[in-house]
């Protein structure tokens, strides 16, 4: 019934295109969108299900067209499309979000969010996260005169827009598969997926997750509702066709069923990492940004860098852009493992490459689907690249590796190749020993399942 209530409220909104309306109809139409999305902070505020999130977004769309934001409206409907949004554009890949900022303070300690917007003449419910351990600050929701008064507040070091994260991947359409035929699983190995979430209840990860962490506020936990989560969690360490069945899969949720998240989500997640207790373990980020703002100053780096000085092991995707990987962020932070894509005997056309690049690895793949609990598809991207070799890592600590000779260990089993072909490379070192989509044809038919790439 609400979300009838919240389509209706849609439908009453008017057409006449905001470049011709007068005061009084942008008036009515701003309030009615206000309206709208106060609907959709309350649904959200109560355990959903994957589809009714996505009516409230569908209708978000449509008043957001309706108020004459034609490109808002369409970048949502290109990250809506079936199997992900495909690659996209540069001036995309590197947007800020409207009204939302991350706010660096001078003194440390945390606070909740109530006691910041109270100490900070704040609007109820503006504060997003409040950050201890990545930073000492917290994101805030407001405009940009809001923004300009917190970094003149002398307690403010300083103040930055929120960025757009994405995956880096590209799907196909879903295929059947078989029942898991399963290896002896030893959870010897945390693996923190930063991603979309993970659907627990999928046969290649059932029994291989533990509980985790959100930012996304929409009221259904780390449950994924887009898919680029579990397909990723999958080929790290899922039944049959993970590359390890040594770890134990965790969810750090910081990208939407739209299948994007921001910076300040994705330090949320850093944080609840941070308090963890340490492990044997390792993070997996199949996400990138086009990032304009400098390493020292751009906190998707130094949230990325806060992980690698736990002496958590980071593995980054490279990005999808047929770019310089130095140019994205987490791809170049230095202490990064940051892999690129393999397809054949090459660099794939659309992996971003370059010095910053330490590893390539196979980008096809075949992994979890959610349109049923045992559903594949195909894709490729440096998501996926990255995620085989989070698989062979796991497997090396598990087998002991020091986090410190993971590096070395890894070219001992890589194929160096000498070229000077892309930004001063001098040489390549390729993982691209995965399995490729066809051997998983025989893998799903099969009633053996494929041996684990730990196994002797």
């Amino acid at each position: 019934m609400r979300i009838l209530a919240l389509f209706m409220l849609v439908g009453l909104t008017g057409l006449t295109p905001v470049a011709k309306a007068d005061t009084a109809e942008i008036a009515r139409l701003r309030a009615e969108n206000a309206a709208l999305r106060a609907e959709v902070l309350r649904l959200r505020s109560a355990p959903q299900s994957c589809a009714s999130l996505a009516e409230t977004e569908t209708a978000l769309a449509g008043a957001l067209r309706k108020l004459g934001r034609e490109r808002a409206a369409l970048d949502l409907a290109r990250l809506h499309a079936p199997g992900g949004p495909g690659p996209l554009p540069p001036e995309l890949l590197s947007a800020r979000v409207p009204g939302q900022y991350i706010v660096e303070l001078a003194q440390a300690g945390l606070a909740s969010p109530s006691d910041l917007e109270q100490g900070f003449g704040l609007p109820v419910g503006s504060v997003l996260h409040v950050y201890g351990r990545v930073l000492n600050g917290f994101s805030v929701r407001g405009s940009p005169d809001l923004a300009a008064r917190l970094d003149n507040d002398p307690r403010v070091v300083r103040v930055a827009q929120d960025g757009f994260i994405f995956p880096a991947q590209v799907s196909a359409p879903a295929l059947a598969s078989g029942p898991p035929e399963d290896t002896a699983f030893r959870p010897e190995v945390t693996v923190w997926v930063f991603d979309s979430g993970i659907r627990a209840t999928h046969d290649l990860v059932a029994g291989r997750t533990a509980p985790g962490f959100t930012s996304i506020r929409n009221g259904i936990g780390t449950e994924d509702c887009n898919g680029h989560g579990t397909h990723i969690a999958a080929m790290i360490g899922g039944h049959r066709i993970g590359r390890t069945d040594r770890a134990e899969l965790v969810s750090v949720k910081v990208m939407d069923r739209d299948n994007y998240g921001t910076v300040s989500t994705f330090l949320a997640g850093v944080e609840w990492v941070l308090n963890q207790p340490r492990r044997l373990e390792l993070a997996n980020l199949s996400l990138t940004r086009l990032e304009p703002d400098p390493p020292q100053t751009a906190w998707l780096d130094r949230g990325t860098e806060a992980l690698i000085a736990a002496g958590i092991p980071v593995v980054t995707a490279a990005g999808n852009a047929g770019m310089d990987a130095a140019l994205f962020s987490p791809a170049r932070v230095a202490g990064a493992i940051t892999v690129g894509a393999y397809e054949g005997n090459r660099i794939a056309d659309y992996s971003n490459a370059g010095q910053a690049v330490a590893f390539y690895a196979e980008g096809r793949s075949r992994s979890a689907d959610l349109s049923s609990l045992c559903a594949l598809r195909d894709s490729t991207g440096t998501s996926n690249a990255a995620a085989h070799v989070s698989g062979i890592i796991a497997g090396l600590l598990a087998d002991g590796t020091e986090v410190t000779n993971l590096r070395s260990v890894l070219k001992t089993i890589a194929r160096p190749e000498t070229t000077g072909a892309f930004a001063g490379e001098i040489e390549r070192m390729v993982l691209a020993d995965g399995l490729a989509v066809a051997d998983f044809d025989e893998a799903c038919d099969s009633v053996l399942s494929l041996p684990s790439p730990d196994a002797p």
